[in-house]
């Protein structure tokens, strides 16, 4: 979370990352030929791609249109998934890597929804280790247990509690809306008062 627009470092980061993600929907479409399946650009950008933001979620729909499966969460299951046809991994920052960027760049930092975490004791850990301030707590997938975990662990390590919908535009596969699981405002405040 910045109060202002990101030093040049940190902006160059998010493109490196933008790019990133280009190239690897382009080896996700190179790795589905391979199983029969031809996607173009096109089709991505119809789905809601752009060379700004692609990704899964915009392969899943192209899949689900064009009748390789039946719904978004089966593109997933069947060929997006860790392990599957055409799946490819992201390359991302390590956690600690990230929180030094972050502050580095005068920001808050805060993990997003740690339930999806590959890794979250090691994550988090390393994350905390580097300065981790927030930890996404309300999270349309995170179970009420989960929920109650995360508020425990943000109150014994001093991480500031958000939320967030994850909401990824209408036509997406998630329940909740823009505006769900918000951010409690008393968050809010220490955010503010985070950024010095």
């Amino acid at each position: 979370y910045f109060r202002d627009l990101p030093p040049a470092p940190f902006r160059a980061l998010l493109e490196r990352q933008r790019l990133q993600r280009v190239d690897r929907a382009n080896a996700m479409l190179e790795a589905l030929k391979k199983v029969g399946i031809s996607i173009t650009w096109e089709e991505l950008k119809a789905a809601g791609a752009s060379d700004a933001s692609v990704g899964r979620p915009h392969v899943a729909r192209v899949l689900v249109s064009r009748g390789y499966v039946p719904t978004f969460n089966d593109a997933f299951r069947r060929f997006l998934g860790p392990g599957l046809p055409g799946y490819v991994p992201q390359q991302v920052p390590a956690p600690a890597e990230a929180v030094a960027l972050v502050k580095a760049a005068g920001g808050v930092a805060g993990i997003a929804h740690p339930s999806h975490l590959k890794d979250p004791d090691a994550t988090l850990g390393a994350a905390l280790d580097a300065g981790l301030k927030a930890l996404e707590v309300y999270h349309p997938d995170h179970k009420p247990a989960q929920i109650a975990a995360y508020e425990s662990l943000a109150r014994e390590k001093g991480l500031i509690p958000l939320g967030g919908s994850d909401f990824h535009g209408a036509g997406g596969s998630r329940a909740a809306k823009l505006g769900d699981h918000p951010t409690p405002a008393g968050s809010l405040v220490r955010i503010e008062a985070a950024w010095g």
